[in-house]
């Protein structure tokens, strides 16, 4: 049973697992997706204002230390407390530029462990709607 199963996922990544040039396409496709989401993600990050729980990020960020560090996520307001005291802003760019980061971060890392759970192939097309699924909320902020 185990032997199918390998069989089965092999037969996914078999028509571009043809050694270095298929390896060399998927991670121009990575780069591609990446690249996108990026742009997608970026296009208009400062010229929205800030919204809901952004104002809490913002106000926590800035007490991270007041408070002894004790947050949620503390690696994650520590690098916003950081880059609030070297930019000396407290704008919605420097306030979403680690959410930003990270997200961007995720695909790669998306793709070094996912290709081997499911194969390459559903990979690339999840991560090919996770970067246009920026869209929408990007269409949504135009209209307003």
């Amino acid at each position: 049973m185990g032997k199918e199963v390998r069989h089965v996922e092999n037969l996914a990544d078999a028509d571009l697992s043809g050694g270095r040039g298929a390896s060399l396409r998927w991670l121009f496709l990575l780069c591609v997706i990446t690249l996108v989401a990026a742009v997608l993600r970026l296009y208009g990050i400062s010229s929205w204002p800030l919204r809901g729980d952004e104002y809490y990020t913002i106000k926590d960020g800035l007490r991270f230390f007041e408070r002894g560090g004790s947050h949620k996520y503390p690696l994650y307001y520590f690098i916003l407390w950081v880059l609030f005291k070297i930019t000396g802003s407290q704008s919605a760019l420097v306030a979403r530029f680690p959410a930003f980061v990270f997200g961007i971060a995720a695909f790669p890392l998306f793709w070094l462990y996912g290709r081997r759970m499911f194969g390459r192939h559903v990979v690339a097309v999840a991560m090919a709607v996770l970067a246009a699924s920026q869209s929408s909320e990007l269409r949504r902020k135009i209209r307003t």
